[in-house]
């Protein structure tokens, strides 16, 4: 494993030759270290039973420089985003015909994702910005109960363009968090033509449902991405 100084997650588990080799991802995972001025820190209760001691504490061998001084007595502790971000999420993404048709699936289908994540992810852990959607964007507005933060800014100059409100305010809600990653040559964009700025933030919320405009200049549609899932609906699909 990368020695934990030099690494980009210095995780005391996760090695950084198990990142995807895109400059992206040990990106994501050495900014997002960074920006939080320490580790990810995930502790999941233990499952305690009579062969468990209590409390129960893990022993960190190679924790040199205590590393793990935020794991938690009866917790099992890890320290990298490669114990998330991105890890078993299996992303089905339906094209539709229209952009009514999208946000109607969008929230149709949202309404169905803890269902199928109970169902379908035996090992889930819950971490802060992998969730559930915070608003619905079609007919649902009556259901829009979560008091939702937005960037002030991007909203009205939504609304001005002619936007409705609840779409603004999903894409105005995306917008409340900084860019992750920021790669030089991506800086400087003709946004009218190239929609990278936005992906940037877009691909950086993590929930069990994303709506996905038509990039510029392409022909592919509005589409929406279903995204609770570690594998397969069906055995047939996975054999």
């Amino acid at each position: 494993p990368t020695p934990v100084e030099e690494g980009a997650s210095r995780s005391l588990f996760f090695p950084d030759q198990a990142i995807n080799k895109h400059p992206r991802f040990s990106t994501l995972t050495r900014n997002i270290r960074h920006r939080r001025g320490e580790k990810v820190a995930i502790n999941v209760p233990i499952f305690r039973d009579q062969n468990i001691p209590s409390p129960f504490i893990e022993q960190f061998t190679n924790d040199k420089a205590n590393e793990a001084v935020a794991s938690k007595p009866d917790h099992i502790y890890m320290d990298a985003m490669g114990f998330g971000m991105g890890n078993c999420c299996l992303q089905v993404t339906f094209q539709a015909c229209s952009i009514s048709e999208a946000r109607y699936l969008y929230d149709q289908l949202a309404t169905i994702c803890p269902i199928v994540m109970a169902e379908n992810n035996k090992y889930r852990i819950n971490k802060s910005r992998y969730d559930s959607i915070d608003s619905l964007s079609s007919c649902g507005e009556k259901y829009n109960d979560i008091e939702l933060t937005i960037d002030k800014e991007i909203y009205s100059q939504l609304t001005k363009e002619g936007i409705d409100h609840l779409l603004a305010q999903h894409i105005a809600h995306l917008f409340i968090r900084d860019p992750l990653t920021l790669f030089e040559e991506k800086i400087n964009l003709d946004d009218a033509n190239e929609s990278d700025h936005f992906e940037n933030i877009q691909s950086t919320n993590w929930q069990t449902m994303r709506f996905k405009p038509p990039p510029p200049n392409s022909d592919i549609g509005w589409r929406v991405e279903f995204r609770p899932m570690e594998v397969q609906l069906t055995d047939f699909e996975n054999s």
